[in-house]
């Protein structure tokens, strides 16, 4: 679904396509907390996966395009995805509480599962009162809608000098999109020596974000207990690891934003990647020792709480 917007995002609108996903959720969520079939919810699963699809591409789009200054775009990317990372844990913690009364009442998984809309709910209410982004109302000719958010972001009028600066900024790239667009065909994807390098550009975010999801991190956050339960520890203390995991993850998310512009992109990214790879090596040799003990299996939970410090440090945000 997230490729899908590139379809119909621009006709939607990103305010409209944040909205629809957080539709699809509530509905996703509802199917699933109502199912009694392992189909049922499967369809209730990839309802919501659409939804998260469509916000995870418009979001970041339009806090990047309701940005005034190029500096700002990275710190409030990141801050989006450390709010994004901060849901884990709060989902965790509630999915732990509700575990732990599992046998007595077997009816409590759906209610985690249902909650799952509150913040879909939470979030239209408050975009119901946000306007679309300026970039979007000149591309699509609303020039007075536009014109007014562009005054209301800069707080000043219309005719303020940087107002119309970056008007004339936001209308000279869509007409040079548009010039450019006309000549467009679906090779350029794979070589393009346009201006505007459409193809090189597509390739350098998709092996970016490709790279992000290798690193592993996805199996960390949704296999955490299953990785804790295989040092030995017992259902309780593996449950309570992998809910320290994740939160430390999601205070890890937050520095990014105040250092993203001074250390730089690649700078994160490269040394992250390399201590990343540090981390699970010397995670795989402990667990691998042949004789375990209880030294050894800290260790290991030591490197893999060190693991995702580093990864929100040098890849969360910044791809």
């Amino acid at each position: 679904m997230a490729l899908c917007t590139s379809f119909f995002g621009m006709q939607l609108g990103r305010r409209g396509t944040i909205l629809l996903g957080n539709l699809f959720i509530c509905i996703g969520a509802l199917l699933q907390a109502s199912a009694y079939s392992v189909p049922h919810m499967i369809i209730g699963r990839i309802v919501t996966g659409a939804g998260i699809g469509c916000i995870a591409s418009a979001v970041p789009t339009y806090m990047s395009e309701m940005s005034l200054e190029a500096k700002e775009r990275g710190p409030e990317v990141s801050y989006q995805l450390a709010l994004l990372i901060t849901g884990i844990p709060i989902a965790y913690w509630i999915d732990f509480g509700f575990v732990q009364g599992l046998e007595a009442r077997p009816y409590l998984w759906r209610i985690p599962v249902a909650m799952q809309s509150f913040f879909a709910i939470f979030s239209t209410s408050l975009i119901f009162m946000l306007p679309d982004t300026p970039r979007w109302y000149y591309a699509r000719g609303r020039y007075q809608e536009a014109d007014a958010v562009l005054a209301r972001l800069h707080a000043m009028p219309l005719e303020a000098e940087p107002v119309q600066r970056m008007r004339d900024e936001i209308l000279a790239s869509l007409k040079e999109e548009e010039n450019d667009s006309s000549t467009f065909n679906w090779w350029l994807l794979f070589w393009d020596n346009s201006e505007l390098q459409f193809g090189r550009r597509l390739r350098t975010s998709f092996l970016i974000n490709w790279a992000q999801q290798f690193l592993g991190i996805n199996m960390l956050v949704y296999f955490s207990t299953a990785i804790f339960s295989n040092l030995g520890y017992d259902a309780f203390i593996y449950g309570l690891l992998a809910g320290v995991l994740n939160t430390v993850f999601a205070i890890a998310s937050y520095p990014p934003i105040w250092f993203i512009e001074r250390v730089g992109r690649r700078a994160m990214m490269f040394w992250g990647a390399i201590a990343c790879g540090v981390c699970m090596l010397i995670y795989v040799i402990v667990t691998n020792l042949p004789h375990q003990n209880s030294a050894t299996n800290w260790t290991a939970v030591a490197f893999i709480i060190l693991y995702e410090v580093v990864f929100a440090f040098g890849w969360l945000g910044t791809c």
